[in-house]
């Protein structure tokens, strides 16, 4: 389904970019850039607070819960504090009227 999503939207792109219906803005590069940087940056902190698979198998159900916090939390966490250390703003997020 992820990979579909994406493909419609990189499709859509072409086309929208094609028929002059869409114009990125000056500075969209940059931060897509930044923006995948997070991203690794948070895949990588995920699959190492994660753990070996074992570690989940053989823990109690609150161990479980409290592993899953930890690591949806440090994964949050590192998305964040990568697009602030970039330079990323929750400004740049909100819709400018023109």
């Amino acid at each position: 389904i992820a990979l579909g999503a994406c493909l419609n939207a990189g499709l859509l792109y072409h086309k929208l970019r094609q028929h002059d219906i869409y114009r990125p803005q000056p500075g969209w590069r940059t931060f897509a850039l930044r923006v995948a940087a997070a991203l690794i940056v948070m895949a990588a902190v995920l699959w190492v607070a994660s753990g070996p698979d074992v570690s989940w198998l053989r823990s109690g159900t609150w161990v479980r819960v409290a592993h899953l916090a930890w690591v949806v939390i440090a994964g949050v966490a590192s998305y964040f504090a990568v697009l602030w250390l970039t330079g990323v703003r929750l400004r740049d997020f909100v819709r400018r009227v023109a």
